[in-house]
């Protein structure tokens, strides 16, 4: 039994006042009423019965209506019911008395004025109607002997007597109602005094919280305002002393000291960790002010992390610490790739950084019946964790103990960004630990149908749409590549690096001189940076994307809040991080320049739990590939894009009307009407599935082999679009 059940059992119902005004009024004129009955019939001598009757009523029942009422959960209504047991009773004298004026007068006005007084008008009508009952109910059983005036001198002066007793109790009993009234109604008026002014601080209360509120956004405000303008003054000149430096060190005119390449090394060592320090501050900041934005895509975990781990043997090899890959292939996860590396990339640099001549192994875990990822589990075994410190070390700028920081350094925001990262993802972070032993952190990676839907709602929220380059340069020259940036440095540092690698290089310190420029020279692509005076990088791809020269140049945004913005710039093919290096300048554009003039493929699939039936076409270089989650996103996307749309994939789970009408409508409209479509279904209804046929559809059978299928039908394209 609940507490709240116990408290209602153990306390006594709450007894209504008229039960007891009610009682004082029986026991001070009932026994009157006995008298007043007792002289008149006395004379009669009648059976022992009636006074059994009388005594009855008119001596105990004032006790029992009390204890039955006060022992009612509904006082109110109980003694509302005794009134009616008076009434009848009333009525039951009349006939005994043989139907006395004065006796049965008295007892009329009285039980009325009380029906009246507790029940109103209609609850005075229902008591006579019993009083006529018990009168009628007795007069069936002693006979009808009237006698009106047959009341001795006595009998009238009892009769008045018993009236004047009864006023004098009613009046009195009408005087303690409006008493307690008036009692009830101060209090009310207190009370509502003190509601007002309880309402009074609070509606004061609620002014001070806006106004903290309104405090603290503008405070949250400044800071990021704050953060934003100084992450870009510190890392601007980072970028350039660590751009400058890595240019150095390539050393490409011989003429640099053994000493001086080692110096310039710390340098950019040094300005990359610093780099790297600023964006983990403004990483925590961001995701506190859940300004974040997750880019998801079908995501191979399996190769992140095998790219992942041969990131950090560099590292490794410096501390004597074996590497193990335990990478089984799974399926493709629906997530933000970028956030997936970073947070696998804290937990084994942490791993190798606490491990000294020993092993650091990365394993990844898959459900056994779908082959989706569902942990990863970093083990070393390193100094491990005092368990009276496993909590902490999640916290920001915390570590093991101060001994740790000073002998191991690192500033202990890695493991606090990789946490907030990971619930930022819907997933978990657990920690094993033991002293001298090593430890084992684990992301426990969302998996069932709530993540689903979330990621679903997070891919919708966020319109990522990549454009490959419309055209390869021409075969007689160079590779043209305009640079817009307002940094002469990372002008400077941009224009050496494309150089090297043999490119045409234009370069424009403002927006609206890069925009006059691209029209002029015809780049194959614009590297733009977003923080620039007068016209910002929004505005300039917003720009460029709708002029028709040049909305078909691909545009690749280079900038120090390229993370921040990515799945947000909407008509950027690709985004590279301030300071740019060599090598990601090289990937980005051989991951774009490579897929120029390839088949341009859209999978519109609404169960992203089963994207990895599409490894091989969302991992293919022979394609350019979209996925979205629905056909209105799919409109937005054939739409949007500046290359037509060769093929579309529908994978849906259930098919419906407005799924025959799109394919009807892009059969009808002359700009979508090349467009191949592909539908998918299960087993069971590839028998009977015509309406697509009809169409003009191509149909596969979800089953093991379509993918092959699938994959002749785009190189069915890849070799029509090559010709």
């Amino acid at each position: 039994m609940s507490k709240s059940s116990t408290h209602a059992a153990e306390t006594p119902p709450r007894v209504h006042r008229s039960v007891r005004l009610n009682y004082l009024v029986r026991v001070t004129t009932y026994p009157l009423y006995l008298l007043l009955y007792g002289v008149h019939v006395w004379p009669r001598g009648v059976s022992p019965w009636v006074w059994a009757l009388f005594i009855w009523h008119l001596l105990l029942w004032p006790h029992v209506a009390r204890f039955v009422a006060s022992r009612s959960l509904d006082s109110k209504g109980a003694e509302l019911r005794n009134l009616m047991i008076d009434s009848f009773f009333i009525g039951i004298a009349v006939p005994l008395t043989g139907f006395s004026l004065w006796p049965s007068a008295a007892g009329f006005l009285g039980i009325n004025a009380s029906n009246a007084l507790n029940g109103g008008v209609r609850f005075a009508a229902r008591g006579l109607v019993l009083f006529i009952a018990g009168m009628l109910a007795m007069t069936t059983f002693v006979g009808f002997h009237p006698d009106l005036m047959g009341a001795s001198l006595l009998t009238q002066v009892l009769s008045i007597v018993v009236v004047i007793a009864f006023s004098t109790v009613f009046s009195y009993v009408m005087y303690r109602q409006s008493k307690d009234a008036l009692r009830y109604s101060r209090q009310i008026r207190e009370q509502n005094v003190q509601i007002e002014e309880k309402g009074a601080q609070l509606e004061e209360r609620s002014r001070e919280l806006e106004m903290a509120l309104d405090a603290a956004e503008s405070a949250n405000a400044a800071k990021s305002n704050f953060l934003a303008h100084m992450s870009h003054e510190l890392r601007t000149p980072l970028n350039s002393i660590i751009g400058f430096a890595n240019i150095l060190l390539r050393n490409t005119s011989q003429n640099l000291r053994p000493q001086d390449v080692t110096y310039l090394s710390r340098i950019s060592a040094n300005g990359s960790h610093l780099l790297t320090l600023i964006n983990g501050v403004l990483d925590l900041s961001r995701i506190d002010a859940r300004q974040m934005q997750l880019e998801l895509t079908p995501v191979d975990v399996a190769a992140v992390l095998r790219e992942t781990l041969g990131e950090m043997e560099p590292q490794a090899e410096a501390r004597e610490v074996e590497l193990v890959a335990d990478v089984p292939e799974v399926a493709l996860l629906h997530t933000d790739r970028a956030r997936l590396k970073q947070i696998v990339l804290n937990l084994l640099g942490n791993a190798v950084k606490f491990t000294q001549n020993g092993r650091v192994t990365l394993r990844l875990l898959a459900d056994p019946r779908t082959g989706m990822p569902v942990r990863i589990d970093v083990v070393d075994t390193g100094i491990g964790i005092a368990p009276d410190r496993l909590h902490a070390v999640f916290g920001a700028f915390q570590q093991e103990n101060e001994t740790t920081s000073r002998q191991y350094g690192g500033t202990g925001l890695g493991l606090t960004i990789t946490r907030s990262l990971a619930h930022l993802m819907g997933w978990e972070i657990e920690v094993a630990s033991e002293v001298g032993v090593g430890s084992t952190f684990s992301v426990v990676i969302a998996s069932d149908s709530a993540a689903i839907a979330a990621e679903r709602n997070a891919l919708e929220m966020s319109v990522v749409v990549e454009e490959t380059l419309a055209a390869t340069p021409t075969p007689n020259r160079p590779f043209r590549v305009l640079v817009i940036d307002d940094e002469l440095d990372a002008r400077t540092i941009l224009e050496n690096q494309l150089e090297e690698l043999g490119c045409e290089v234009s370069t424009a310190a403002t927006a609206d001189e890069g925009i006059t420029l691209a029209k002029r020279v015809k780049p194959d692509l614009i590297t733009l940076d977003i923080m620039m005076p007068r016209k910002n990088g929004w505005e300039a791809l917003r720009e460029i994307k709708a002029n028709a020269e040049l909305r078909d140049i691909p545009v690749v945004i280079v900038s120090v809040v390229a993370r921040e913005m990515r799945g947000r710039l909407l008509g950027a093919v690709d985004f590279i991080d301030k300071p740019v290096t060599r090598d990601a300048l090289i990937d980005v554009i051989r991951r774009n320049v490579s897929k120029a003039g390839l088949p341009r493929v859209l999978l519109v699939h609404d169960h992203l739990a089963d994207l990895h039936r599409y490894r091989e076409l969302a991992t293919s270089d022979a394609l350019s590939l979209d996925i979205v989650a629905g056909i209105d996103d799919a409109n937005g996307v054939i739409a949007s894009s500046p290359r037509p749309t060769d093929l579309v994939v529908l994978d849906l789970s259930q098919w419906s009307a407005p799924a025959s009408a799109w394919i009807l409508a892009l059969n009808n409209d002359p700009a979508t009407a090349s467009i191949r479509v592909v539908v998918v279904v299960s087993d069971s209804l590839i028998d009977t599935f015509t309406e697509p046929l009809e169409l003009g559809a191509t149909v596969l059978r979800r089953d093991v082999d379509f993918a092959a299928d699938l994959a002749a039908i785009v190189d069915g394209l890849r070799k029509r679009t090559a010709t």
